[in-house]
């Protein structure tokens, strides 16, 4: 079997989790990259039952506002000057608890984006000889964007600042609402350098 990374690999995501939340009423998603240092989820499963179904367990170096496509604006209107202003979560690992609430007001415009190529397009990245960290991380982003070096299309990150939209829009901007600075050095994203789009061949044993 082959699989080709890039674009169709954060298609498959929302489907997945899609099928998962509506035969169980809830996810707990966490990509194999993802390290928990303690146990922090028995915790914030009773948070998200508080707070309305909604937890995310890490905090990126990315501005939300810079992630986000401008398709993502068109689709989802959010408030601008407020991503600006907030660090993005990560969509690689959360939690959700399927109320009706977070339903139609998250989950439902989360799984059908991905029908419309409009909606979640490929990041530009991914054709650059650098990590989306060097052109689009930290304070270094806005210099970037204001010297005309990158663009916003550049550093859009597929179907994280879809979700990062969503969640503030549903939690009034509130991030305090659905992640926790305790959780900070608990949870870790290990990753290996990307070099791009390429194949990787999964052969039987």
């Amino acid at each position: 079997m082959v699989l080709r990374t890039g674009f169709s690999v954060y298609h498959w995501r929302c489907l997945a989790f899609q099928e998962v939340a509506l035969e169980f009423g809830g996810v707990l998603w966490f990509d194999a990259s993802v390290r928990f240092q303690e146990d922090v989820v028995s915790d914030q499963y009773e948070r998200i039952i508080r707070n309305g179904g909604w937890f995310a367990f890490f905090q990126t170096k990315f501005w939300a506002f810079i992630q986000m496509h401008p398709n993502v604006f068109y689709f989802f209107p959010t408030n601008i000057d407020e991503q600006r202003h907030r660090l993005a979560f990560a969509g690689s690992v959360f939690m959700l608890h399927l109320t009706e609430d977070i339903y139609w007001s998250i989950a439902h415009w989360y799984f059908t984006c991905p029908l419309d190529p409009r909606c979640m397009p490929t990041a530009l990245h991914r054709r650059l000889k650098v990590t989306p960290s060097q052109l689009c991380g930290g304070e270094m982003s806005f210099l970037n964007l204001r010297s005309g070096a990158v663009t916003r299309s550049q550093c859009h990150g597929y179907e994280q600042p879809v979700l990062n939209a969503l969640v503030s829009n549903y939690f009034g901007y509130n991030q305090s609402e659905y992640y926790s600075e305790s959780l900070y050095k608990k949870v870790l994203l290990v990753r290996e350098p990307s070099s791009g789009d390429g194949l990787q061949y999964c052969r039987k044993i």
